[in-house]
């Protein structure tokens, strides 16, 4: 088992919820995806699967671990640790090259890089970024830079991948590239993913498809 949602309710005042009582188990390999109409709380269940929001209530177990228990001072690392990010616009740090991007998680949780280097580089050869490692973040093409982020979200080998609208500033064709690659890496792998979408397209790759406005 990768994660498990039990009783996942969320309010921004407390009053009105945007999630009651939401279940969700993923198991590792699967790509679920999330879609619903605007407002649903899609996002919020993402956030909150993430870490950034906190619910009003229920359980997140990652790996079987309750994320509610972990100190304070633990939970960022954990998170860093088994959860890999892919955002929309990617948050590739322009100043840094494509490797200082790809092991800015590292830096983050303060491992030694050249413990990571080798992965990195293994990771630039998967992605058929081999020749772009000391690239400007600015000279390369949307579709370079979207798999410059699966690289990052992949260096330190996380459970579970979430992806908010990954695909929202891609064409048809990237879009369908980067499904593709996002798949094959999902079963190579074992790593599960949780993406939130509004496109079909996307929804076509899921092992699930989970509407969250019903």
């Amino acid at each position: 088992m990768s994660i498990e949602l039990k009783g996942i309710s969320h309010s921004y005042d407390a009053k009105n919820y945007i999630l009651k009582d939401f279940n969700l188990t993923i198991d590792k390999g699967e790509i679920v995806a999330i879609i619903g109409s605007s407002g649903s709380g899609k996002s919020t269940l993402l956030n909150i699967v993430g870490g950034i929001n906190v619910p009003s209530s229920g359980e997140i177990l990652l790996d079987g671990v309750n994320i509610n228990n972990l100190k304070a001072k633990d939970v960022e690392s954990f998170k860093l640790s088994k959860i890999g990010y892919i955002f929309q616009n990617y948050n590739l740090i322009p100043f840094l090259n494509v490797m200082d991007n790809i092991l800015l998680p590292v830096n983050l949780l303060k491992k030694k890089l050249d413990s990571y280097k080798e992965e990195a580089i293994n990771l630039l050869k998967e992605l058929n970024l081999e020749s772009k490692a000391n690239a400007n973040i600015l000279e390369l093409s949307g579709g370079e830079q979207q798999r410059v982020a699966i690289a990052r979200a992949l260096i330190l080998n996380p459970s579970i991948i979430l992806a908010d609208e990954p695909t929202g500033s891609l064409d048809r064709d990237n879009t369908t590239n980067f499904m593709k690659l996002l798949k094959e890496i999902s079963i190579k792998r074992s790593i599960s993913v949780m993406l939130v979408t509004h496109d079909l397209k996307v929804t076509e790759y899921a092992t699930r498809v989970i509407d969250i406005s019903k």
